[in-house]
């Protein structure tokens, strides 16, 4: 199909295979449906899409199906209307690099936060439970408290100062020399990752970044614009050779790693490998987007940060989610104080900083950090082990590695995308592999978090074996 050219209604539906299959109402599972056929390369840059009419006629769907689609499509630049020329795909090169669908499919699956359904079970995000575990008195943010910390008018771009502070010191203990001046308080990880994104980039660039990966992360570089250099990352976490390798083919100008506990795989790369990776690092002065975003689930005598031997040229990535809870949204960037500024005048422009409550309460928290931090470790390792033998057992010939911590599994299978749809069909939701992917493979994995109570992964463990015996049942 070339530029400008229409494809029929009939060769459209096509190329839309289970659109039907997700979850939220219709126009957006549609809306998810196109937006892959795009990220494929199955909908190219510059085609015209069918009339809204012809299309619904052909589904079969009401025309309100489609244009509500075509709106989420428009709102998100996929597509482009134009009166008397109809929708047309939009002419990013993003769209057709295979990481940018990886960043869709990412974005279709978050389908169940934005419309929960309370017979599933929600096990493709890696997230803790609840913040029962917590104190009340945390959350108990008085005015008066919260005027003093915001500096009565509450807007501060970096965070509050006494919370920088904490989090400074917390860095200075685990090795990394900071003061309040080289820390920005962030919406968590994912904002964090977002803000240095955008503050380092460079149009037409690229970034070196581990496969499999947090599809968190491709999404925010696809959105970037971009390009992807994959490098492999294996039970011993990043490998050093496949980093050189990538960093020698030009146009890196950042690198993302998660050396204290990787995304989706939950492996600690070893200590062995650390100066390697440094060297190479050096040797391409590429910034370095360090996501320690696990770190408070990963054995403490892991820790040590690579942005210890390259302060000047790392950001470093920190968030409370992952030991307090998610639903804070307070996360952390160490970064040269240059750049904390440029994040700062950015945070001034984007929405003049986080809310003030929020970090109260985690300022609060900091006291028990390393408290938290051990009692989330030992629920997370038992739940982790408790869910793997559950699911060897319900579903024998999968392979699991011991994940040396995180909140999830990296679960070998025969067909990850098909086990994924098999499984929300049975009423539990598993990321697929290929999410994770920036090459567009992992096709042979699926990641499962245990982030619930045992009794939960004892029913989601019998569900998994039932779409794995119904994914095997069509072989």
């Amino acid at each position: 199909m070339g530029d400008g050219e229409r494809i029929d209604a009939r060769a459209f539906i096509g190329v839309l295979d289970g659109w039907t299959s997700g979850t939220g109402p219709l126009y957006r599972q549609l809306a998810s449906a196109i937006a892959l056929a795009i990220g494929r390369g199955d909908l190219p840059s510059g085609v015209r899409l069918p009339p809204e009419r012809a299309i619904a006629d052909a589904l079969p769907a009401a025309r309100g199906t489609v244009v509500g689609a075509f709106a989420v499509l428009v709102e998100d630049g996929l597509v482009v209307r134009r009166q008397g020329s109809g929708t047309t795909v939009a002419g990013a090169v993003r769209g057709d690099h295979p990481a940018f669908a990886a960043g869709l499919r990412a974005q279709a699956l978050t389908g169940r936060a934005l419309h929960p359904d309370d017979g599933a079970i929600e096990l493709g995000m890696s997230v803790l439970d609840d913040p029962g575990s917590l104190p009340d008195w945390a959350f108990e943010v008085d005015a008066v408290t919260a005027e003093r910390a915001g500096r009565r008018h509450g807007y501060a771009p970096l965070g509050i100062d006494a919370l920088r502070d904490r989090v400074a010191d917390l860095l200075t203990s685990r090795g990394l020399p900071s003061s309040v001046e080289d820390v920005a308080i962030t919406l968590g990880a994912q904002h964090g990752i977002a803000l240095a994104a955008e503050v380092l980039a460079e149009a037409g660039s690229s970034v070196a970044i581990e496969d499999p990966t947090y599809p968190g992360a491709i999404d925010v570089y696809a959105r970037a614009g971009l390009a992807f250099v994959p490098v492999v990352a294996d039970g011993g976490g990043t490998d050093p050779g496949s980093l050189r390798r990538a960093v020698e083919r030009g146009l890196v100008g950042l690198v993302h790693l998660a050396p204290q506990c990787a995304s989706p795989t939950g492996v600690v790369t070893v200590a062995s490998r650390r100066p390697e990776l440094l060297d190479v690092l050096d040797a391409a002065d590429a910034w370095l987007v360090e996501d320690a975003a696990l770190e408070f689930l990963a054995p403490p005598e892991e820790h040590g940060y690579l942005a210890t031997h390259r302060p000047d040229r790392t950001v470093l990535i920190g968030t409370t989610s992952k030991v307090f809870w998610g639903g804070l949204r307070v996360g952390w960037i160490r970064a040269p104080r240059p750049v904390i500024d440029r994040i700062g005048r950015l945070r001034a422009a984007h929405d003049l900083g986080s809310p003030i409550a929020p970090q109260v309460t985690a300022l609060r928290l900091f006291d028990d950090i390393d408290d938290l931090a051990s009692r989330r470790r030992t629920e997370t390792t038992a739940r982790l082990r408790h869910l793997r033998a559950r699911l060897l057992a319900a579903a024998p010939g999968v392979t699991i590695a011991v994940p040396d911590g995180g909140l999830s599994l990296w679960v070998g299978v025969d067909a990850g995308d098909r086990i994924a749809s098999e499984a929300a069909t049975a009423g539990l939701d598993v990321l697929p592999g290929r999410v994770c992917s920036v090459s567009d493979g992992q096709a042979d994995r699926v990641r499962i978090s245990a982030w619930a109570p045992e009794s939960v992964l004892d029913e989601a463990a019998r569900r998994f074996g039932v779409a794995w015996n119904a994914a095997g049942s069509d072989d």
